[in-house]
């Protein structure tokens, strides 16, 4: 319904926008009430919301993916749905080993003493900082490539018809 309402472009960069806007929240609660009883709390509840934000872009993200595999395909003739879903999957899996592989060295390097060493107040705390730092500008490097997405809902299904209509045309000239 959202989606509908405000299409994909602005759902996403609302999407993005609020995550980045709540990473930047939750930072200056690290930075200024860290000792505070009350910020694990309030953390939490920045967290839900940042998640929320996030599942926006989660409802989004197929929607484009087709729209610019459509786009191709009304571009070239060629449609690479396959190819796209395998290179985001490599890619995803390498990052997301890197990023395992990360997390433990990055607690070493904030002063932890192991790996697991999340007892200790001043590496939790750069780590939420480095944490907070990440997503805000991991946020604003995703804001950057929507701001030039320029298929709009009205062009995506024109496109859609265009495709359509090709795919009409070849089957008559293939004579079936």
């Amino acid at each position: 319904i959202i989606q509908k309402k405000l299409g994909k472009k602005k759902m996403t960069l609302i999407s993005f926008a609020g995550s980045t806007a709540i990473s930047t929240l939750m930072l200056m609660l690290v930075l200024f009430a860290f000792d505070n009883p009350v910020t694990p709390w309030i953390y939490f509840v920045g967290v839900f919301f940042h998640n929320i934000f996030m599942a926006l872009w989660t409802v989004t993200s197929p929607a484009m993916t087709a729209d610019y595999c459509e786009y191709q395909q009304w571009k070239t003739g060629d449609r690479l749905d396959g190819y796209m879903s395998q290179y985001t999957t490599t890619i995803s899996t390498i990052c997301g080993m890197f990023t395992g592989l990360l997390t433990s060295e990055l607690l070493i390097k904030l002063g932890a003493s192991s790996s697991s060493d999340y007892s200790n107040p001043v590496v939790l705390k750069k780590v939420f900082i480095f944490w907070g730092i990440l997503g805000i500008v991991c946020g604003i490097l995703a804001i950057i490539p929507f701001l030039f997405w320029d298929l709009s809902e009205e062009k995506q299904l024109a496109m859609a018809k265009d495709i359509k209509t090709r795919s009409l045309r070849e089957k008559l000239d293939d004579g079936a």
